[in-house]
């Protein structure tokens, strides 16, 4: 197969590509890559992504009464958009603590 790519393609150092940011990516959630950084470590919640197995409410939770159940639901999600709020960026972003998530090898 000829490779239809131009020789001067490259990749930019940007969020898209760094090993500090969180993508989610999928139905349940808009169909819209979403992106956090996690440069500080700082402890982060669940995100209740099902990809990536991060369900908000444990299976007991999933028990309880549904009122009971939507109010600890609301918390969680409440606690997971507060720390996304503070963590979100840009795909394309970029900043001086920007690694890559691992050393992309040219094929010979």
């Amino acid at each position: 197969m000829i490779n239809k790519v131009p020789t001067s393609y490259f990749l930019h150092d940007c969020c898209a590509n760094c090993k500090h940011v969180l993508c989610i990516d999928e139905d349940d959630m808009f169909n819209i890559n979403q992106y956090y950084c996690h440069f500080d470590k700082s402890d982060r919640p669940k995100c209740g992504s099902l990809i990536i197995n991060e369900e908000l409410l444990s299976e007991e939770e999933q028990e309880l009464n549904e009122d009971l159940l939507i109010e600890i639901y609301g918390k969680k999600i409440d606690v997971w958009e507060e720390w996304a709020n503070s963590h979100r960026v840009e795909q394309s972003g970029c900043c001086d603590n920007w690694e890559p998530i691992s050393e992309i090898k040219e094929e010979e």
